[in-house]
């Protein structure tokens, strides 16, 4: 699948004070003295910045205030306001605060909305500052968590992370079915699955506020472990490689043979995650961060990802959800400071080691806790793999996907072939590719 920076000038005021004896009535009253009152201490008040996200859902409201009032303990001087919306709509609510010049300080970012907030001009420049912080930043993070777009540095990831298959660990221990270790006993498993149990064992997400989803985690990384690529090296649209229509057919394939939950093309990303914590299916191909859903809506739920699979190549997508910094901010200095709190040592640390999610940051990434949890532990390993791929940034990307979408679901639906339906998706994301190009 996927660098202006502001000054804040305080105002002081300057006083002038004349001393000029224009005669004894002005300083005297009645033989006394006047005393003058002390002016009034006049109380500062505090910054406000916002921050827009949509973790309440995953990593829980007080999770997210903590953070907050962790910056607050030590910026007396700022109150920080968390707004959340729910990922589903959380674009939309950006949008709309955006164009009533409400654009929060900082806000979450997904790499597919970039192009579009981009457009609207309303996404800070993050190089400048990087560059100022030299090696308190070096040492802290890789140059892979900054994405650029248009030659900018406009979204740094808070997590950093993969996709692949998670599976219920008490389900498959109970029916003594092993962990595949591979894609073709991924299929054989989910046969088991529903031989054993009559249900389906994984469900993907077809429905089309889910596209992202499926070409991210499904197919992205069939796509790169089939030996293909979305671009290359120029930029250009590729996934109608041979690679590319073998990963579709891949997942058509398992729907043909009755091992997938069915009416794929109506699944959404949110029912496909309540299909798996709500045990009706055994596995799905997801991130790490289904691991604090799954803690909030069902505690005895445990949770692993499956030994990383290869086939022609080993590699994983590389990839995470993000910030942005607004390039309207009325306190731009306040909110850097903010931004680079949220993936400071001390709440990625907290983040990692209590809400068990891969907080991009290396001394979290050092941690005992990768070790320990069933699901962190494969991240590195997976991100490590040679021939892995990063997401990729390109323009209307938020089109490019609902056009690949649509041509899967008329593949699905018979009325195209998976290399026609590819063909026709690569069609269109080069046609947009290059009109860019000549812009």
């Amino acid at each position: 699948m996927y660098k202006r920076k502001s000054k804040i000038g305080l105002r002081f005021p300057v006083v002038l004070i004349i001393v000029a004896m224009l005669s004894v009535g002005t300083l005297f009253a009645g033989g006394r003295q006047e005393k003058k009152a002390a002016p009034a201490e006049t109380k500062k008040e505090k910054v406000t910045i916002t921050f827009l996200g949509w973790w309440d859902d995953e990593y829980g409201k007080d999770t997210m205030q903590k953070i907050a009032d962790m910056f607050m303990e030590k910026h007396p001087d700022v109150q920080v306001k968390m707004l959340n919306s729910p990922h589903s709509a959380f674009e939309d609510k950006l949008l709309a605060m955006s164009q009533a010049g409400e654009t929060p300080d900082v806000m979450g970012m997904e790499f597919n909305w970039v192009p579009r907030f981009d457009k609207m001009g309303i996404l800070a420049n993050l190089e400048p500052l990087i560059e100022k912080e030299g090696d308190y930043w070096k040492e802290r993070y890789n140059p892979g968590w900054t994405g650029y777009y248009g030659g900018r540095a406009v979204i740094q990831w808070l997590y950093a992370m993969s996709y692949g298959p998670v599976y219920n660990v008490g389900k498959f221990e109970e029916l003594g079915i092993n962990v595949p270790t591979d894609w073709n006993e991924l299929e054989e498993r989910l046969a088991q699955y529903k031989n054993a149990t009559g249900k389906y064992g994984m469900a993907i997400p077809l429905a089309k506020d889910s596209f992202a989803h499926f070409l991210l985690y499904s197919y992205f990384t069939r796509l790169i472990q089939a030996g293909g690529a979305l671009l290359d090296k120029e930029g250009t649209a590729v996934f109608n490689s041979e690679a590319g229509a073998r990963a579709l057919q891949y997942w058509k394939n398992l729907a043909d043979k009755d091992l997938l939950y069915p009416d794929a093309l109506s699944l959404s990303d949110p029912m496909t995650i309540e299909l798996l914590t709500s045990e009706e299916i055994g596995m799905l191909m997801i991130g790490p961060f289904i691991g604090p859903i799954a803690r909030q809506r069902n505690p005895d739920l445990k949770l692993s990802y499956t030994p990383p699979f290869e086939d022609a190549t080993g590699g994983f997508v590389s990839s995470g959800s993000g910030a942005s910094l607004s390039k309207n901010s009325r306190n731009p200095g306040i909110a850097w400071e903010f931004f680079k709190h949220l993936i400071s040592d001390e709440v990625a640390l907290m983040m990692t080691e209590e809400v068990k999610t891969p907080w991009a940051n290396k001394k979290a990434f050092s941690s005992p806790v990768y070790d320990e949890d069933p699901l962190l532990k494969q991240i590195p390993v997976m991100l490590s793999r040679p021939g892995g791929q990063p997401l990729p940034f390109v323009p209307e990307l938020g089109d490019l996907i609902n056009s690949f979408g649509e041509n899967v679901q008329a593949y699905w639906m018979g009325q195209k072939t998976a290399k026609e339906a590819l063909d026709d998706a690569a069609d269109h994301w080069n046609e947009v590719i290059e009109a860019y190009r000549k812009k």
